[in-house]
């Protein structure tokens, strides 16, 4: 059995816009500034902006609230395509990074990550999930626990050497990438502990018994499942990615 050391918590918003405006870009980094500060004691957060201007490119990229704040109130949220927020220990991270070009499926992307306890630790998540749903609009989400060569960002592999570590994609990751537009048509990546399921998806998990439901905004429902019965349910879901 996999050791566990981190919990994990994926979020797709507003998938397929053109055009994230300023005022998105605003609520995206204050939520998750006020997500950090009610689920970490970690009294000295550091943060990065991700946009051109922001002049935040030396030393460790990181700085603190003090220059956050005059750094938004100089530049404002323009230029800010991605945003991260992480403790001091690094045991708490989170982030998102905006998506919105020809080349991609445009979309929000945010993630969650802090520290594996137990099993309960995990729920989490949902506590973020009502955040998050209260201010935009999720697409999907998904959360689970996994152990320290989960990188975050994008759910890519940290394979460590002797004398150094390469960030390594895995093959599935690049598949799910491709149909993320699919999301809205009702695939899902594969059922998780905790999941996010917009309207379409529920419609297509009708065979599915999950161990809890709660209703949140934008007719999208929680999910819960229980490990032990995860897998066989994992079996009889036809719209997903992955196993």
């Amino acid at each position: 059995m996999k050791n566990f050391d981190k919990n994990y918590l994926r979020i797709y918003i507003d998938i397929g816009k053109s055009e994230y405006s300023e005022d998105e870009k605003k609520s995206a980094t204050e939520l998750l500034i006020d997500i950090a500060n009610n689920l970490c004691n970690d009294s000295k957060l550091k943060y990065d902006i991700s946009g051109s201007g922001y002049g935040i490119s030396k030393g460790d990229g990181f700085i603190g609230e003090r220059s956050l704040k005059n750094k938004i109130e100089s530049k404002g949220f323009k230029n800010l395509f991605g945003f991260t927020v992480h403790s001091n220990d690094h045991t708490y991270k989170s982030g998102f990074s905006i998506f919105s070009n020809e080349h991609v499926i445009n979309r929000i992307d945010m993630y969650f990550s802090w520290p594996y306890e137990d099993f309960k630790s995990l729920d989490k998540a949902i506590q973020i999930i009502k955040m998050v749903s209260d201010k935009l609009k999720i697409d999907y989400a998904y959360a689970y626990s996994d152990d320290k060569t989960l990188f975050e960002n994008g759910e890519g592999r940290i394979k460590t050497y002797i004398f150094s570590s390469i960030l390594k994609v895995p093959e599935q990751e690049r598949i799910w990438e491709d149909k993320l537009l699919e999301i809205l048509k009702g695939t899902i990546k594969k059922l998780y502990p905790i999941n996010v399921f917009n309207k379409r998806q529920i419609e297509g998990l009708g065979n599915i018994q999950p161990e809890k439901q709660i209703e949140v905004s934008d007719e999208n429902q929680i999910w819960i499942f229980d490990p032990i019965n995860l897998r066989a349910e994992n079996v009889k879901v036809r719209m997903k990615v992955i196993d």
